[in-house]
């Protein structure tokens, strides 16, 4: 099961990018996982990573 979970993992994602004035949203899909951030140009922001960890 571990070795199908991990081969889900490492296939390609799928990324979304799209902008909405000087918003940036980025959304990344794979079978096991998505992640959407949201972001503008010039201002920190929070992101969670993979693993877990939150960074600016």
């Amino acid at each position: 099961m571990l070795r199908k979970v991990a081969g889900a993992a490492a296939a390609k994602p799928h990324v979304e990018i799209r902008q909405d004035g000087e918003q940036f949203y980025i959304k990344t899909s794979t079978s096991v996982r998505t992640t959407e951030i949201n972001f503008r140009i010039g201002e920190e922001f929070d992101e969670e990573t993979v693993d877990g960890r939150k960074c600016k």
